[in-house]
């Protein structure tokens, strides 16, 4: 926060549950000082305490939006290491430097992201990431002294590594001196137990009491009993005082390396305090750009209007989140008119006025912070020096204030407030606690007062002569909250424009109150006032059928709208077909064509060859078959009229339908046996069978094309094809594909090349040439005769 920065009052942050928000913010942090970090903040009066922390998490609700992952800030804050190690002579501990370890690597890796890839793009990011400091001399320095597990390698320096090593050296000599005891029978009675133990950095064995003069050494403790010993044999003492010598050593030399790294860490004490006071700063955007995704949040546009748009109070979404009911919470839409600046909120009890005071207070709380807010972005927010709010029961019993009394101290100071600085403020029940008649008169007072400041307000009554005085007011809005006179059941929305009406009367009569009370109720009030009632409660009444019709309307209007997109996609995925299809039925008559073409070929060659005359004939026989299967293949799927005509029905000038032109026409001519007809479709004619002729509903051309199907013409194929340098399974590929092209072109012979090689390319080849039956032979080239020898394989087809 920026220094000098105007704070808004403790007592308006209390009332508007400002630290409770607060508190539920911090629960998304990774660590305390982020969490502290969170809890520290407070609402400003101007922009420039906010602006850089609005840009940083704007920059990280991007980065989210993005699916970029965001890494976790898990580490304890090192200020108080930081503080203990600043004296000259301090000298840190393990546990410090294990902790420093740890933090230096969450730093490092925070560093990393900051300062890389579309982070880094980001000024405000970028700026954050230079605060990081990842220390890498430093964090070598420790990684070099402890392990993984924060034990101090035996390497930190030569002369520990020496120590340790004489320190293992001598312990295995110990324990096999003790073992060479604990096996000697003559010990099997003295001994309690036959095991080494460590009393005192001492080896140790279990010695009976009473038998202890038979194993001389120091005795170092006892067990609980007292009936055991645990006595150092006196044939190691020498060897355990030299341990305990080696241990000092090791001690002293620990010591030695630890305050070097004290040393070094206080050259780098600032550094790591920035770095500390960066990550609780990371922690903090993080944790706030994870909540605003969690809660749908936004930053509104910053302006001199105020408009909330589908707005919800923090708290009580959480709590209804916690409940399981969100989706049955209402938000907020409030606007104040651009040429007013006081709105009075009336209507029932429970009908939501205070929440929707207390929503709007908390939300500009939130945004004064720096912090987005649970709203669309539509929404719009001014930036107000001060914001106060006068909400709940304020009676003191310490300075002896009525709950009237307290209200007046407190609107008093708002008075102050607001006529010295643009302010926001927030009238919970206004002109309550005391009796109507004055309490209206003060009210009516105030808001004149408050509207002649340069600020906003928003308050909430129940007095008619505050709605009557606010109605009057050019520079004043009534609003109501809605509510459901069949259920009895507030509906938690503003509508801005109109006072809403308080249905006592109305709720008393519900619950069967004595009809005599309530006409005697009804006189006292006067007709003027109860008039009015009614014609509030006709309002709203009025409303909520308008509100319905206009969301019954916005539902049918949605379903036309999706009806209409259903429609539009299967006509797309219709038309996608058709192509499909007719593209599918072009490659299977080009199949059919090829197919055709290269048996008919073949039949020629056998005739051609063959001297027999049965032979001929079978061919002949063989091709009157496939002739009539093909006939009989086509009538079968040739296209039928639905409402076929009879060809004696059939007349000149006729209007029909052709279906395998898919089309309708006017026959224009008629054969003698009228098995044919000339039909005239779109100015062409087309000569048809009468059996594809079907009556016609209606004389209306068809916009659709006609699509002809022919086979793709002959395209020019080379006699030679090289494979060289293919291998097999891609060769045989282009193998089948040019003896296809080939036999549709005509050819007779044709040359593979494919050399000499190891000769599997070739055997591979011929295997496939043998089990073609397009082909007739094949024979390998001759040396002097074939261009190419031997490397090229002559297929006749």
């Amino acid at each position: 926060m920026v220094a000098g920065t105007r704070r808004m009052k403790a007592h308006t942050r209390r009332v508007l549950e400002y630290d409770q928000f607060l508190e539920l913010l911090a629960a998304y942090t990774c660590s305390a000082g982020g969490g502290a970090a969170v809890l520290a903040l407070r609402p400003v009066g101007d922009s420039t305490g906010i602006d850089d922390l609005t840009a940083l998490i704007s920059a990280f609700m991007t980065l989210r939006r993005h699916d970029v992952d965001l890494p976790r800030a898990h580490f304890d804050c090192p200020s108080e290491i930081l503080r203990r190690g600043r004296p000259i002579d301090a000298v840190l501990a393990a546990d410090d430097f294990a902790a420093l370890s740890e933090f230096l690597g969450v730093a490092a890796g925070v560093h990393a992201f900051l300062s890389d890839g579309e982070p880094a793009a980001d000024q405000v990011v970028a700026e954050l990431g230079e605060q990081v400091h990842d220390c890498p001399e430093l964090r070598q320095r420790i990684n070099r002294v402890f392990d993984d597990n924060h034990s101090i390698r035996d390497n930190a320096s030569t002369k520990l590594q020496q120590i340790r090593r004489s320190l293992r050296n001598l312990e295995a000599r110990l324990r096999r001196q003790l073992e060479t005891l604990l096996g000697n029978s003559d010990y099997n009675n003295v001994l309690q137990e036959k095991f080494i133990a460590t009393r005192n950095d001492r080896f140790v064995v279990p010695v009976r009491r009473e038998l202890k003069s038979r194993l001389p050494g120091i005795v170092h403790d006892q067990s609980n009993s007292g009936r055991t010993l645990f006595i150092e044999p006196q044939i190691t003492v020498e060897a355990g005082n030299e341990l305990a010598t080696l241990r000092l050593q090791e001690r002293d030399e620990i010591h030695r390396i630890f305050t070097e790294l004290s040393r070094h860490l206080r050259s780098q004490g600032e550094a790591l305090q920035e770095t500390a006071n960066a990550l609780c700063r990371y922690d903090l955007v993080f944790a706030a750009s994870h909540w605003a995704a969690d809660y749908q949040c936004g930053y509104p546009q910053r302006s001199k209007n105020l408009r909330l748009c589908n707005a919800r109070h923090p708290l009580l979404q959480q709590q209804f989140r916690g409940n399981g009911q969100e989706d049955v919470l209402v938000p907020l839409d409030l606007t104040m008119p651009d040429d007013c600046n006081v709105m009075a909120i009336t209507g029932s009890n429970t009908g939501g006025k205070t929440v929707a005071l207390k929503t709007l207070g908390l939300l500009a709380l939130i945004y004064q912070t720096g912090l987005p807010i649970p709203a669309e972005p539509s929404s719009q927010m001014p930036i107000f020096p001060q914001i106060i709010a006068d909400i709940g029961d304020e009676q003191s019993l310490e300075q002896n204030l009525s709950t009237f009394s307290a209200h007046v101290v407190q609107i008093k100071n708002l008075l102050e407030t607001a006529r010295s600085q643009r302010t926001l403020a927030l009238i919970d029940e206004l002109g309550s606690g005391t009796d109507p008649v004055e309490g209206g008169a003060l009210g009516c007072a105030i808001l004149d007062a408050l509207a002649a400041a340069a600020g906003l307000t928003f308050v909430t009554t129940h007095l008619g002569i505050i709605k009557h005085h606010v109605h009057r007011q050019d520079a004043m809005v009534n609003a109501s909250v809605q509510f459901n006179l069949e259920s009895l059941q507030p509906e938690y929305v503003v509508q801005v424009g109109r006072p809403g009406a308080s249905y006592a009367l109305v709720i008393a009569e519900r619950y069967e109150m004595p009809g005599d009370v309530l006409e005697s109720a009804r006189e006292m009030i006067g007709s003027k006032t109860v008039e009015l009632e009614d014609i509030l409660e006709k309002l709203d009444s009025d409303q909520r059928r308008l509100s319905s019709a206009a969301a019954a309307a916005d539902e049918t209007l949605d379903s036309l709208r999706s009806e209409r997109e259903e429609l539009q996609g299967e006509l797309t995925r219709l038309r996608k077909e058709r192509k499909r299809l007719l593209h599918q039925s072009q490659k299977e008559a080009a199949t059919m064509v090829e197919n055709t073409r290269r048996q008919m070929d073949r039949m020629l060659v056998q005739a051609k060859t063959s001297e027999s005359r049965q032979e001929i004939k079978a061919v002949r026989e063989d091709v009157a078959r496939k002739e009539k299967r093909l006939a009989q293949s086509l009538a079968e799927t040739q296209p039928r009229p639905e409402e076929p005509l009879r060809p004696e029905d059939l007349e000149l000038g006729q209007f029909v339908r052709v279906e395998t032109l898919n089309d309708s026409g006017c026959i224009v001519d008629l054969s003698d046996d009228r098995s044919r007809v000339t039909v005239e479709v779109a100015g062409k004619r087309f000569d048809v069978r009468s059996s594809q002729i079907g009556r016609c509903v209606q004389p209306q051309p068809s916009t659709e094309p006609v699509f002809n199907v022919r086979p793709p013409p002959p395209q020019r194929t080379e006699h030679e094809l090289n494979l060289i340098g293919r291998t097999v399974d891609e060769a045989v590929a282009e193998l089948e594909s040019f003896l296809s092209r080939a036999l549709i072109t005509g050819l007779n012979e044709v040359r593979i090349v494919h050399g000499f090689g190891t000769g599997r390319l070739r055997r591979g080849l011929h295997d496939y040439l043998r089990g073609n039956q397009a082909v007739q032979q094949y024979r390998l080239g001759e040396l002097g005769k074939d261009a190419g020898g031997g490397g090229v394989t002559i297929v006749s087809l």
